[in-house]
């Protein structure tokens, strides 16, 4: 079975059928048409079966699909501007100040593979996507130098990054419809003015030390601020905290939602953070947090308190285990005035505060700790 019957059984006949190329496997094939969108999440286990007892492509298949099957080699540090399918033969690193190694730019449908090789970058981002549709990145271990992303995304559509290692974070900007699948990040993952996104599957690993040390402006290991439409979910999340107030270490929060919409937060695992497992900033609506495990943090399980308004939000079967509250809401700050950030992003000014029309349901604290250990928090409760 080729490639030609896949594209026929699954629609994406001509878009998405240059992510074939020369000596990649069916199975890989079908993973970058997954993460690209021509074969839906819902019809994944479907493509792989169809192809499972036949995992090695068909090049003249191949070929009958697209006219662009060429495989483009990469061997050292480059631009690209060019559609097409492009493979890492080495590992590669980058040495100049403000340089990324690969600077991936105002072009689309670019797939690239890296087999796993090390792409490093000692003073920039390991990659930078910017003003691309219709891209993926799989196989790579990403390295930024000192405080860069490993990987930066920006003004994309149509993305996905699939089984790669990457350190220390991953940084989506102003994107639609980006498809983050089974990577492991040392150190953070952070997305803002981004919608239709999924980040399903990651092991998050937060290794920084001390949220008060020199990263003390990185208060999460991942974060959500202002899109909407965004499912976290089946996530492993580990801050390496001790999971005592007292101590401060760690990340301040697991997951942070700033100023988020219709976004669903489920099925994820939140372990050793310091002050919250899930913290809200702002206003927060129509939002589904189910299903969380969340355990050994200093504070709270799920709560929000920074200029706080919570409307619309379902709250369900939640477990929260060694943790001294399951639920912490309270407001800090009056309204907030229309404000430019330094992205030139305009947030409105609130016009009121809300915290209604919420459902919690169904949410357990168990080995719940003493309540005396978290200093002023203690009279914030709602």
């Amino acid at each position: 079975i080729g490639l030609l019957a896949i594209m026929l059984l699954f629609g994406g006949f001509v878009s998405h059928a240059s992510a074939a190329t020369q000596g990649l496997s069916l199975s890989q094939v079908v993973d970058i048409l997954i993460i690209s969108g021509a074969i839906p999440p819902d019809k994944a286990a479907v493509a792989r079966a169809f192809i499972s007892g036949n995992q090695t492509a068909n090049p003249t298949a191949m070929a009958a699909t697209s006219a662009n099957t060429a495989v483009t080699t990469i061997s050292s540090c480059r631009e690209i501007t060019q559609p097409g399918n492009y493979v890492v033969d080495r590992n590669l690193q980058a040495t100049g100040n403000g340089v990324p190694c690969l600077n991936v730019h105002d072009t689309e449908n670019v797939h690239i593979s890296c087999n796993n090789r090390l792409i490093k970058s000692s003073a920039d981002n390991a990659i930078l996507i910017l003003n691309v549709k219709n891209f993926s990145v799989r196989s790579c271990q990403l390295e930024g130098g000192g405080l860069y992303q490993g990987l930066l995304i920006r003004n994309a559509t149509d993305g996905g990054v699939a089984d790669s290692k990457i350190t220390p974070t991953v940084n989506i900007m102003d994107s639609v419809r980006m498809k983050i699948l089974r990577n492991t990040i040392n150190g953070f993952y952070k997305q803002s003015f981004t919608t239709d996104s999924r980040i399903e599957m990651n092991t998050i690993d937060y290794s920084w030390g001390s949220s008060f040390g020199a990263f003390m402006d990185v208060g999460f290991a991942v974060s959500l601020m202002n899109g909407s439409n965004n499912v976290l979910t089946g996530n492993k999340i580990n801050g390496h905290a001790s999971g005592v107030f007292n101590l401060i270490d760690g990340p301040d929060d697991g997951v942070v939602l700033a100023d988020e919409n219709r976004d669903i937060i489920n099925n994820n695992i939140i372990t050793n953070i310091w002050d919250c497992g899930i913290e809200t900033y702002g206003f927060v609506s129509n939002t589904s947090i189910n299903n969380n495990s969340l355990k050994n943090i200093g504070i709270c399980g799920i709560g929000g308190w920074y200029y706080n308004s919570f409307k619309g939000n379902t709250i369900a079967n939640n477990i929260v285990d060694d943790v001294p509250f399951l639920f912490l809401f309270y407001r800090s700050f009056g309204l907030r005035s229309q404000e430019t950030d330094i992205t030139g992003h305009t947030t409105p000014a609130d016009d009121k505060i809300y915290f209604k029309d919420n459902v919690f349901e169904n949410n357990k604290l168990i080995n719940p700790r003493p309540k005396g250990t978290y200093g002023n928090y203690s009279s914030g409760i709602v």
